[in-house]
């Protein structure tokens, strides 16, 4: 296993160092980041911010009781399965625009084949 992650855009060839990162299977670097449509990036910092609160609100005595353990797993299922259906929608949206469907009829077309 290699010390580096790599970015999520395959095309990309940068990466990170693990260490840094522990548990994470990629990066976004800065470039792939600006990439992205406004859609998914305002996605991205929704479910950062509901995270950040989720947090804040667990380490508080009242909200840790054990009578809300269930609520507390519910909302740790959503929260997982948002960033997952996310990861997903980003891996696509680098996946699906490396050859744009068309692409050999048009050089064909124009006389230039690959």
């Amino acid at each position: 296993m290699t010390d580096r992650i790599a970015c999520i855009n395959p095309t990309c060839r940068r990466t990170a160092p693990r260490a840094k990162f522990p548990d994470s299977r990629y990066i976004i670097c800065r470039g792939c980041w600006n990439k992205l449509p406004a859609l998914i990036k305002d996605r991205w910092n929704a479910i950062k911010t509901r995270h950040r609160i989720f947090q804040r609100l667990i380490r508080k005595p009242k909200f840790s009781a054990d009578a809300r353990l269930e609520q507390w797993r519910r909302v740790d299922r959503r929260m997982t399965l948002a960033e997952h259906a996310l990861d997903a929608s980003i891996l696509h949206f680098f996946e699906a625009g490396q050859d744009p469907v068309g692409l050999d009829n048009f050089m064909k077309e124009i006389g230039l084949d690959r």
